[in-house]
């Protein structure tokens, strides 16, 4: 994840490779959940670039707006967010236990019609099985308060 969100954090300029970090932090959270979060977080969290007296951005660290700007990526739950644009899920072994691929059609809003629903990942730990799959930056805070607590 480090590699992950330091190209992340240097390349947000590249709307197609951003999407695609995003989409997959997505689909990881839906698999892993908040064991995901925090081993993200603390993977990076000595990587953060909290220098603010430099003004030369440090292309090895992570730039803390870019954390946050995955964060509420994470957060997005509309359709175009949630839409796997490069076709990412179709390098994941499609197994029936791994995969659901849900052909629920969904109304667009302003009468646009029906779309299909994105194909996810759902996760295959039998406890996260009537979980909510969305992602919540105040979820988030409160796990990471938490751990912090328990330190």
């Amino acid at each position: 994840m480090p590699t992950i969100l330091r190209v992340y954090s240097n390349i947000q300029s590249n709307p197609m490779l951003k999407k695609s970090i995003e989409y997959c932090c997505r689909q990881f959270f839906i698999l892993h959940r908040i064991p995901f979060i925090l081993q993200m977080l603390g993977s990076i969290s000595r990587l953060l670039d909290i220098d603010e007296q430099s003004d030369i951005t440090d292309t090895n660290k992570i730039q803390p707006i870019s954390l946050f700007r995955l964060l509420i990526a994470l957060e997005q739950t509309n359709i175009d967010a949630m839409r796997d644009d490069y076709s990412i899920l179709e390098l994941v072994k499609n197994d029936s236990i791994a995969m659901r691929i849900t052909n629920t059609p969904i109304v667009a809003a302003l009468g646009q019609g029906t779309m299909m629903a994105p194909t996810t990942i759902k996760s295959l730990d039998f406890c996260y099985a009537d979980d909510e799959t969305i992602f919540t930056l105040l979820n988030c805070f409160d796990v990471c308060v938490t751990v912090g607590k328990l330190r």
